[in-house]
C-alpha cells in the first residue's frame, strides 16, 4: 500500500500553551502508533506545548518524521508562525490530514491546499461546536462546518446521529466506527475502594454546577472517597464553581479535586465514573477511560451517550433528574456485593475492548487516505 497512496503530513498543530483534553489525547496517541505501525509514510507537524503535555502522561512524539514548531507569546503570533510553519513543511502531492485539534488551524490547513496542490483530509472528531449543529438557529456553526466542507476532499465526522445532509456534500462525508482509550494506561486496580470520580474540565457543559447540587445533597458522614478531576477553563462561571468545590472538598476528608493528568490511578482505583454532561459529548475520552479502568457509570443521557453507557455496567438519568437519583444510583453500585460488581466492572472494560480499538480506527484513517489516492490515480 505504501507504494500506492501518497505520503501523509498529519497536523496537530493546537493553540500555545496547550491544554490536554480528550481530542489531543486521542490525536496524540493515534500519531505515535501510526508513525510505528502505518504502511503509509507519515509526518506530524505538531506545537512545542502539546508534545510536552503529551509525554507528561507517556505519549513521546519524537524522530525525524516529527517537526515541532515552538509556541509564540501571543495567539496572533502563534497563529501567523503555525501558517509558516505548516506551509514549510508541505510537499506538492502530499496529503495533507487536519484534526480539528486547533480550530484556528483549519484555515492554514486550507490555504496549505491551494499553495501546495495538497489532497485534505479534515477530521472533524471534536465537539469544539457540540449541541450547536442539531440547532438551525446557530447560522455561525453552519457557515463554517459547510466552509470547511466545501475546501477539503474528505470531511470525517465521529458522530453518525447529527443530521449533516445540506452541511457536507455526501461523497465527502465519512463517518468515524469507532473511537479508542489507551488500554495500557487505563486498567482496574486489584481490589478497587468505595471511591467515585467525576471527570471534566469544570465548565457547564460539563455539568460542573449539578456535581455541586449533588456533592451539597450528599449524605453527610458517609465515608465515600470522591475525587473531582477538572481544571478551570478560564471563565468565570467556570472559575466560581472551582471555588465552591474547593470549599465543599474542604468540608470532607474523603474528597479531594486533583488535575486531570492525574486521573488513571484515581481510575484504577474507582469503582463508579460520574459523568454530568449537559450536551452531546460522544464519544467522551473520559468515558472510554473510565470503562477500561472497570468502572460503572451513572450519565446523565444526553446525546449519544447511550451508545457507551449501558447495562450492565451503566445507568442513565435524565439531566433534570434531582440530585438524590444520582445519588442513589452511585451508592446502589457501591454498595454491590464484590463478585457482582467485579462482572459489571469486567463488562465495561470488555465492552470498550472490542468495539473501541487505536487498530481499528487506525485502518479507517488509512481507507480514508488510500480512497484518495485511488482517486487521484483516475483523476
Amino acid at each position: 500500500m505504501s507504494g500506492e497512496v501518497a505520503p501523509v503530513l498529519l497536523s496537530l498543530l493546537s493553540a500555545p500553551v496547550a491544554k490536554l483534553g480528550g481530542q489531543e489525547i486521542r490525536w496524540g496517541r493515534l500519531a505515535s502508533y501510526l508513525l510505528d505501525h502505518s504502511p503509509v509514510k507519515i509526518r506530524v507537524v505538531i506545537n512545542s506545548s502539546l508534545v510536552q503535555c503529551l509525554r507528561n502522561i507517556g505519549i513521546h512524539l519524537e524522530g525525524t518524521s516529527v517537526i515541532v514548531m515552538r509556541d509564540q507569546g501571543s495567539k496572533i503570533a502563534h497563529n501567523l508562525y503555525a501558517q509558516w510553519t505548516l506551509w514549510r513543511a508541505m510537499q506538492s502531492g502530499e496529503i495533507l490530514h487536519i484534526p480539528a485539534v486547533g480550530i484556528r488551524t483549519i484555515y492554514t490547513a486550507l490555504l496549505g491546499k491551494y499553495l501546495r496542490g495538497c489532497r485534505v483530509v479534515f477530521s472533524y472528531t471534536t465537539n469544539t461546536f457540540r449541541g450547536y449543529l442539531d440547532n438551525p438557529l446557530n447560522i455561525k456553526a453552519f457557515r463554517l462546518v459547510r466552509r470547511i466542507a466545501k475546501h477539503v476532499d474528505i470531511f470525517e465526522v465521529i458522530n453518525p446521529h447529527i443530521d449533516w445532509q445540506g452541511i457536507v456534500p455526501e461523497n465527502k462525508l465519512r463517518i468515524a466506527p469507532c473511537s479508542f482509550s489507551d488500554p495500557s494506561r487505563f486498567k482496574p486496580a486489584e481490589k478497587k475502594a468505595n471511591k467515585v470520580v467525576f471527570a471534566g474540565h469544570l465548565s457547564t457543559a460539563k455539568g460542573v454546577y449539578l456535581l455541586i447540587d449533588i456533592l451539597r445533597a450528599w449524605p453527610k458522614g458517609d465515608p465515600t472517597w470522591f475525587t473531582i478531576c477538572g481544571d478551570s477553563d478560564g471563565s468565570r462561571s467556570s472559575q466560581q464553581a472551582q471555588k465552591l468545590l474547593d470549599e465543599l472538598c474542604s468540608t470532607r476528608p474523603t474528597w479531594k479535586r486533583i488535575r486531570l493528568d492525574d486521573i488513571s490511578q484515581e481510575l484504577s482505583d474507582a469503582k463508579v465514573f460520574l459523568s454530568l454532561q449537559e450536551v452531546s459529548n460522544y464519544p467522551s475520552q473520559s468515558l472510554l477511560e473510565a470503562l477500561l479502568s472497570g468502572c460503572c457509570v451513572v450519565a446523565t443521557n444526553t446525546g449519544e451517550s447511550n451508545l457507551l453507557v449501558r447495562e450492565p455496567f451503566g445507568v442513565l438519568l435524565d439531566k433534570k433528574a434531582p440530585p438524590q437519583a444520582f445519588i442513589e444510583s452511585v451508592q446502589s453500585f457501591l454498595r454491590m456485593p464484590w463478585d457482582q460488581f467485579k462482572i459489571r466492572s469486567d463488562a465495561a472494560r470488555d465492552f470498550v475492548l472490542k468495539h473501541h480499538t487505536i487498530e481499528k480506527y487506525a485502518e479507517h484513517i488509512v481507507g480514508m487516505w488510500a480512497e484518495l489516492g485511488a482517486r487521484a490515480e483516475k483523476v
